[in-house]
C-alpha cells in the first residue's frame, strides 16, 4: 500500500497547480561538506572521503578534538565542489588510526571570499557525521578562529 503524503504545509511554487513540499533548505554561499560513506582504513591509516556540494574552498586547518589520529597534511588542500552527487570530491588522511577508535576534529576552510567556514567531523572507521559551525568572523594572524560560543551551529 502506498503511504499518503500530508500536503497540508505543501506550496504552490510555480503557480501552476501542483504543490511542493520542502523537505531542507541548504545554504550555498560558501562550501557544503557530505559525507558518501567511502574511504578506507587499515594498519595504522585511515582516509575519509568527503563531498563539497557548495562553493570550491581550501581546507586551511584540522584540529584534532578526540581520538589519537594525527590528522596532519599538507595545507592548504583543495575542496573543490563535486562533480556529482555521489563520487567524494576530497579525502582527509590521517595516521594512528586503530579501527573501531573513535575520531573527532575541527576542519576549516577558506573560501574565494576569504571567509572561513568549520566544521566538527566524528566517528568511528567510516561512519561519521558532519556538523558545521558558522562563523562571521575572519582569520587571525595564525588562522585561531573565535571559541565555539561565538559560533552560530546548524547541522548537515
Amino acid at each position: 500500500m502506498k503511504a499518503k503524503t500530508d500536503r497540508r504545509n505543501s506550496v504552490e511554487l510555480l503557480r501552476d497547480g501542483r504543490k511542493f513540499e520542502i523537505k531542507f533548505v541548504e545554504r550555498l554561499s560558501g562550501p557544503v561538506l557530505h559525507d558518501v560513506g567511502t574511504g578506507a582504513y587499515g594498519g595504522n591509516n585511515i582516509r575519509l572521503s568527503l563531498c563539497n556540494y557548495g562553493w570550491p574552498a581550501q581546507v586551511i586547518a584540522i584540529e584534532n578534538l578526540e581520538g589519537s589520529v594525527n590528522w596532519s597534511e599538507d595545507l592548504p588542500k583543495p575542496a573543490p565542489t563535486a562533480q556529482s552527487l555521489r563520487s567524494p570530491s576530497f579525502t582527509i588522511s590521517g595516521v594512528g588510526y586503530k579501527k573501531d577508535q573513535k575520531y573527532k576534529f575541527k576542519l576549516v576552510l577558506l573560501d574565494s571570499l576569504n571567509r572561513t567556514h568549520a566544521y566538527i567531523i566524528e566517528g568511528h572507521n567510516l561512519t561519521k557525521s558532519i556538523q558545521k559551525l558558522w562563523y562571521s568572523s575572519v582569520l587571525t594572524q595564525n588562522n585561531a578562529l573565535p571559541p565555539d560560543s561565538e559560533a552560530g551551529r546548524c547541522s548537515v
